[in-house]
């Protein structure tokens, strides 16, 4: 991938009701970004998605629907699964838009999964 031009890619986004929102997912020019994690694993909630790697992932988004909190986990090696990194996305209330996520400012084509309690409600898409 070209570091050093302006990625756009025309998305349509399912919600989690059926109904679609045409987006534009517009990454800059320059670096991705370095991971830093804490010296303190969290503990993880119940797997709810599960996104392989995928080299050809430029962004992901992430809107938490509900009114628990979800973990997204970013995984560091698709074979050691006790190194990763988590953002917590803070919930709202039933189908109300709670924390959201858009990696559309650092790149992660490892192994990814959205964790928390089961039931709970969100949003996701992986581009492309």
């Amino acid at each position: 991938m070209d570091k050093n031009r302006i990625i756009e890619v025309q998305v349509t986004f399912t919600w989690s009701d059926g109904t679609e929102t045409d987006m534009t997912i517009i990454i800059p020019p320059g670096s991705y970004g370095t991971g830093y994690s804490s010296a303190v694993k969290p503990e993880l909630g119940d797997e709810l998605k599960n996104f392989p790697a995928d080299d050809n992932r430029i962004a992901v988004v992430v809107q938490n629907q509900s009114e628990h909190q979800l973990q997204v986990c970013f995984f560091h090696s698709a074979v050691d699964k006790n190194n990763y990194t988590v953002f917590l996305l803070k919930g709202v209330g039933e189908e109300k838009q709670g924390a959201s996520l858009m990696t559309t400012t650092f790149r992660h084509t490892g192994p990814m999964s959205i964790n928390g309690p089961e039931g709970a409600m969100f949003a996701a898409m992986a581009y492309p």
